[in-house]
């Protein structure tokens, strides 16, 4: 610590606690793959007394293979680390890696190999990880029992940059042996005298003696010391008046911690509807410590908003937002049947899609189609158990509009439509395995990253189905309903990216150096007006967390817009290209050519640009003026002249300019 070394002792005379799960029987034996993905397996451990002291952790080796296994070893390597909790799975280490092997002196079924760690952890929850090594050619096996009582062991391995977290069905070998203050003893003292010296194996003495503590205090924080200067200290328990010899020594040196700063206090930006625009964060580490560092960002919108997730997704249904109309898109015929007749439970995919999907600031061109409710961009077995989200444990990059028991029976469809930019799957009768009930729901997907959910038909309430989406790690995601009575017929549910994507969102800093932050803000799914949010950075070094730093962040959308032309890019005629998204909501962008042909380059020409429904009647105009030759885009916001906004349909948008005249079909979904 910065200017300060904190100091734990435990009580004499207590015995070491042996944490155990597994029931002490090897019946199986386990790793998680011949192929290399940095394989690990994972006991997850709970003290109830903080601090306490890792004494050792143990791991049985087994020395039976499977049978035909060639690939087993029970003499290779392998290292150990303890690590944090990180929403229920491992977290950053708190420890050096251990390296470890079996000797093959054990019983026949195979040897307890224990690892020292001697480390003190002040956190209730912590991971011991066994990691297989990628150097050796075999591997050893970890012994498991056949229980499912604990459920507490894990198996993980790291795909496509990402850790994936499994939780094993039995109870791996896996033990830890600890030291805290709440075991009894019989050798209670009446107090304690803490010394403290220059240099190794001091003599205790008056000048060395630093302070007494009564027999109930087990800590003490130095704080007359000096970074980067070595500190030995020496405990003695008093019992009637008489000091017992010295405990153990050990030395510390404090060191100025990291500091996070950040070369912004708060960031606003003025956008036109419709566009992006990169800004630039700065974030240092002037400490001594290296820094990790996480970034969220918190939303704030008004009532018509439901819920944000981390990452800025916003969602909204039918039911809070009125503008927000339910209009189920029959693809039945236009679309592709993807099932068969006997299908039951699958999982579809890969399946090519028509445009790389924005999904967490990442971009995905294949699409897998799960019998359980579920759309993913990984190819995921079926689980027909629903989880809260986030889940540690997958399923990742995931898109739930309801997940849940469900099959095929025989009169169930599943269809998929895919255009320029959208994407549409429909599930058709889909039956619950339990209840035999029937749902009939849909995802629309847009190129721009939109999601909607609408439910057309459910023959009746689900409450046991998770709805809502998450990202590439179970760091993030956007719940809507687990385990709810919130579905129902003729409902829609619209999810929107955030108006601000992080990139870098974490990393580590050292000290001395800085790591730039590029902040990207888009405005496309925002009508006129102010929007807030807050950046906040998490971060720690290795000995505590920082305190977190929020960023105040205003978008400022205006309706202004505009298109730079060189000389060699001006059109000679006029043209009106298709809108774009489409269908859309709430905005699309139109765009037009205004011709030079005939008329000279500095001509000017009357231009209209009018929006109509299926009626012919004028719903807006979005353009009527006189244009020069150049390329043009115009954003509609769903709104008539008045500014009220309009219903999902049918809309026709016309160019007029001199002779020229054009008319274009796009549909508005709501």
């Amino acid at each position: 610590m910065d200017g300060k070394i904190p100091l734990y002792w435990f009580k004499p005379g207590i015995n070491p606690e042996e944490k155990i799960f597994d029931d002490g029987t090897k019946e199986l034996q386990f790793y998680v793959s011949d192929q290399w993905y940095e394989n690990c397996a994972a006991e997850k451990f709970f003290s109830p007394s903080t601090p306490f002291l890792l004494l050792k952790s143990k791991v049985f080796i087994s020395y039976q293979g499977k049978s035909g296994d060639t690939l087993y070893d029970a003499t290779d390597p392998f290292y150990v680390t303890i690590n944090k909790d990180d929403h229920g799975k491992p977290g950053l280490p708190l420890s050096e890696p251990v390296y470890a092997k079996a000797s093959e002196n054990g019983s026949s079924e195979g040897e307890w190999v224990e690892i020292e760690h001697n480390l003190l952890i002040t956190e209730d929850t912590f991971w011991v990880v066994f990691h297989w090594l990628k150097e050796t050619s075999t591997s050893p096996l970890i012994g498991a029992d056949n229980s499912t009582v604990h459920r507490s062991s894990f198996w993980g391995w790291k795909k496509d940059g990402y850790w994936q977290w499994n939780q094993w069905n039995f109870n791996l070998m896996i033990r830890c042996l600890t030291l805290s203050n709440d075991l009894q003893t019989s050798l209670l003292p009446d107090g304690y005298n803490l010394y403290r010296g220059d240099s190794s194996n001091f003599s205790i003495s008056t000048e060395s003696f630093l302070k007494y503590f009564p027999a109930d205090s087990f800590y003490c924080l130095d704080d007359q010391v000096t970074n980067g200067k070595g500190y030995y200290y020496k405990l003695t328990s008093l019992y009637s008046g008489q000091e017992s010899d010295t405990s153990n020594e050990v030395q510390a040196t404090p060191r100025l911690g990291a500091f996070l700063q950040s070369d912004l206090d708060s960031l606003e930006v003025l956008l036109p509807s419709g566009q992006k625009k990169e800004e630039y964060l700065q974030l240092s580490n002037p400490g001594g410590l290296p820094l990790d560092y996480n970034i969220e960002f918190e939303l704030s919108f008004d009532d018509s908003t439901k819920g944000t997730d981390s990452y800025g997704y916003y969602w909204s249904d039918n039911l809070t937002r009125k503008s927000l109309s339910y209009e189920w898109m029959d693809i039945s015929q236009r679309g592709m049947l993807i099932n068969s007749a006997a299908d039951k439970d699958k999982v579809y995919g890969p399946i090519p899609l028509s445009f790389p999907f924005p999904f967490y600031g990442n971009l995905y061109d294949s699409l897998w189609i799960l019998t359980n409710g579920v759309l993913s961009f990984y190819p995921w077995e079926l689980r027909f158990v629903n989880q809260p989200l986030p889940w540690a444990q997958g399923y990742f990059r995931l898109t739930a509009p309801l997940w849940s028991n469900l099959t095929l029976n025989q009169n169930s469809k599943i269809y998929l439509f895919q255009s320029s930019d959208s994407i549409v799957v429909s599930f058709v009768d889909l039956k619950h395995f339990k209840t035999g009930a029937l749902f009939t729901f849909q995802v629309i997907l847009t190129k721009p990253g939109s999601i909607d959910f609408q439910y057309e038909k459910l023959s009746q309430s689900n409450d046991t189905a998770t709805v809502g989406i998450q990202n590439e790690d179970g760091t993030s995601a956007l719940l809507i309903s687990y385990n709810q009575d919130y579905l129902r017929d003729s409902l829609r549910i619209s999810i929107n990216p955030p108006f601000l994507q992080v990139s870098p969102m974490k990393g580590k800093i050292n000290p001395g150096e800085n790591q730039t932050i590029k902040l990207t803000f888009d405005s496309y799914f925002l009508w006129q007006g102010l929007f807030k949010g807050k950046l906040k950075v998490f971060s720690q070094d290795k000995n505590h967390s920082l305190n977190p730093l929020s960023l105040p962040v205003v978008l400022n959308v205006d309706t202004t817009t505009s298109v730079q032309n060189t000389p060699e890019q001006i059109p000679v005629a006029f043209e009106l290209g298709q809108n774009y998204p489409n269908p859309f909501n709430p905005l699309t962008t139109i765009p037009f050519k205004a011709g030079s042909r005939k008329l000279g380059a500095g001509s000017l020409t009357r231009t209209t640009l009018k929006i109509y429904n299926v009626l012919g009647q004028l719903v807006k105009t979005l353009v009527d003026e006189e244009k020069s030759p150049g390329n043009y885009q115009v954003i509609w916001d769903g709104k008539d002249q008045r500014g009220n906004e309009v219903s999902s349909g049918i809309y026709f948008y016309q160019l007029k300019a001199g002779n020229y005249k054009e008319t274009r079909k796009m549909s508005l979904l709501r």
